[in-house]
């Protein structure tokens, strides 16, 4: 996830960097999150019929994390084209192009706060974004004022900042306060406010997890 803030330009947030996501839909565990993503996003008034083979699917997640061929996903058949869109692309092909925001770091021009999880799918893309935008992006005032954190946490600005992963406890370290964090960056970069938010050693930083 990044944010992205300068003072006199509009805000602009994207949800996460989509550099590597050839690769991550050829993994069969994270394509299968897709299921239960899926279903959160569903809303219970809908009729499809194949939204039984989901909520099916949903209670059985570990055999279907295992679930080989990738192209033959059927709980997601009626419901997700895209995912089988995408497997049909494994190459870095035009199709990606688009969304592909390693062609266009030279673009920005902002600085960015880049957020991301060890178990986040999208976090080598976080990452990418983080060092490819520091090394070219198109002014020094956005190259110099990059700044990242990642935490033990899975995707979604939901899981930031909690310690527990399942049956896994990162203790205390694991907690961050995204919305504190995200106001103490755009009051300084929109309203002028001097805080420490764009300080290197305040911003960036990788929180690694212990278990207890």
């Amino acid at each position: 996830m990044l944010d992205a803030a300068t003072v006199g330009e509009p805000i602009a947030t994207l949800a996460f960097a989509t550099a590597p996501i050839v690769s991550t839909c050829r993994s069969p565990g994270r394509c299968a999150t897709s299921l239960s993503h899926l279903a959160s996003r569903t809303k219970a008034s809908e009729t499809n019929p194949a939204l039984g083979r989901l909520a099916a699917a949903c209670q059985e997640l570990e055999s279907w994390q295992r679930h080989l061929p990738l192209r033959s996903l059927p709980p997601l058949v009626g419901l997700a084209h895209w995912y089988f869109e995408n497997l049909r692309h494994p190459a870095r092909d035009d199709y990606w192009w688009e969304g592909d925001v390693s062609l266009k770091f030279f673009e920005f021009a902002v600085p960015i706060f880049h957020l991301g999880g060890w178990f986040d799918v999208f976090l080598q893309g976080t990452l990418d974004a983080f060092s490819g935008i520091r090394r070219a992006g198109r002014s020094a005032k956005c190259r110099e004022n990059q700044r990242l954190v990642v935490g033990p946490w899975v995707h979604g600005p939901g899981n930031v900042g909690k310690s527990q992963v399942d049956a896994l406890d990162f203790g205390p370290n694991a907690w961050f306060d995204l919305t504190e964090t995200r106001l103490r960056w755009y009051k300084h970069w929109l309203k002028d406010v001097e805080n420490d938010a764009h300080a290197a050693e305040r911003a960036s930083r990788l929180i690694v997890p212990v278990l207890e």
